[in-house]
């Protein structure tokens, strides 16, 4: 039930946002989609993107003796932007848009929406 209505709420954002290209919610450790508007095959390839970026962030953290786990992150990568929102421990929110203008537009959105999914996932 939780996991529908998680879909729903990233499917009707992507559906609202004509730069939005897809959305996903995936646990890292477990390597697992909560749910996503991306082809199966894709999502796992963003997961594993993320995985690697994951990593690097925290070899990053022993380098630099800063604070590591980010709660959000938005790259810039050929012709799409890409963020990821940390929700949970484990629970991320995924997105990508094509290149605008003005891409924290959609990172605004997305940490509402990555709220919003938290408070499901704590009920």
């Amino acid at each position: 039930m939780k996991k529908q209505k998680i879909h729903e709420l990233i499917q009707h954002a992507v559906d609202e946002d004509p730069d939005l290209t897809g959305m996903l919610v995936y646990n890292l450790p477990k390597k697992e989609v909560v749910a996503s508007t991306f082809p199966t095959e894709y999502s796992q390839k963003a997961i594993e993107i993320q995985q690697i970026f994951y990593d690097t962030e925290q070899e990053a953290g022993k380098i630099v003796e800063s604070a590591t786990g980010t709660n959000w992150v938005l790259k810039s990568l050929s012709r799409k932007v890409i963020y990821d929102v940390r929700i949970t421990k484990d629970i991320y929110l995924f997105g990508e848009t094509r290149i605008t203008e003005a891409p924290t537009a959609a990172l605004e959105d997305a940490l509402e929406l990555a709220l919003m999914i938290g408070r499901l996932l704590e009920n």
